[in-house]
This record gives structure tokens, C-alpha cells and sequence, in this order.
């Protein structure tokens, strides 16, 4: 396993065949489908809907990747999760934790040249958005990971395997 500047959350994506992207295609289509039939309100200054599901608005843009995450998410033990509500000092966050989780590899190096949100890629925005399932197995354990998902919407594999949640 190499490390987070080699790897990057966009190695989660690098082995796809067609058949694979078509299939995840089709995924995101349904929840296209299930969007439609809920609640919505006013367009966002990102210029769409928000969504009401499980008692939460979420924004159009990272829906699908919620009900992704929901889905098909697979937690292990050694994950650790930031989760609290957007501009809420998330990214000031992710770079504390970052920084001393890698202490002893130089991180300063990586927050210089990477931003904190590819160092700790959301769930709904960055790994199960852009139509496609990530394969996980790529990043290096242990996987640093961010979600605006309400903790009670979390996956449940987040809550069943006891890995670590910084919730604001």
C-alpha cells in the first residue's frame, strides 16, 4: 500500500472497467430516481434543489453520494471519521487530525502541497460521487475520512465496526 500522496482518493477509481461504470451508472440513476420523489426547496448559491431525507436537507450536488455511502459503504475498525454540519470548521479540523496522525512521517510536506479535503476526502462528495463506487482498498489504512451525513444517517457499518467519529 503506498502512501497517501501516492495513493490519493483518486486511486479508488483507477482499476474500473466499463462494465463496472456502466453498472455503477445505473446505481446513481436510481437514486436520481428516489430524488425525485422528495421533498425540495429553494436552489442553493451552488444553483440547485435541497433534498429532504431522513429528516435532513441535503444539498442536490452530494445526495446521490449520501445514499451511495448508505448503501454501499464498508467500514473497518481503523477508520476515522470527521462528521459535522458544512462550514462548520471542517477543514481547520481535518488538518489537526491529519497532522497528528501522520506526525511521524513529515505531514507538513503533504498539507503544504495537498489540500486537507484530498487528505481526508468527504464520503458523499469525493468518494461515491461523480456517478461511480469507489474501490476503498485503495487508500492506505488508516483511512482518514470526512461526511456531512447526520450521524444518524451514518452507514451503518460506521457505527457496527467501532472505528473512530469526531462528530461536531
Amino acid at each position: 500500500m503506498g502512501s497517501v500522496s501516492e495513493v490519493g482518493f483518486h486511486a479508488c477509481f483507477a482499476s474500473k472497467t466499463e462494465e463496472e461504470k456502466d453498472q455503477d451508472k445505473k446505481t446513481y440513476e436510481m437514486y436520481e430516481e428516489v430524488m425525485s420523489t422528495l421533498p425540495k426547496k429553494g436552489i442553493t448559491k451552488y444553483n440547485n434543489y435541497q433534498y429532504q431525507y431522513q429528516g435532513f436537507w441535503y444539498r442536490g450536488d452530494f445526495f446521490k453520494g449520501a445514499m451511495a455511502a448508505q448503501n454501499h459503504y464498508q467500514s473497518l475498525p481503523t477508520d476515522l471519521f470527521t462528521t459535522n454540519i458544512p462550514k462548520f470548521g471542517t477543514t481547520w479540523l481535518k488538518t489537526l487530525i491529519f497532522d497528528t496522525q501522520n506526525r511521524k512521517s513529515n505531514p507538513e510536506q503533504l498539507l503544504l502541497t495537498l489540500n486537507s479535503h484530498v487528505l481526508m476526502p468527504y464520503l458523499e462528495m469525493n468518494l461515491y460521487a461523480n456517478d461511480l463506487l469507489p474501490d476503498l482498498s485503495a487508500l492506505p489504512t488508516p483511512r482518514l475520512l470526512s461526511t456531512h451525513i447526520p450521524y444518524t444517517s451514518l452507514p451503518q457499518t460506521i457505527i457496527d465496526s467501532g472505528c473512530k467519529i469526531v462528530y461536531i
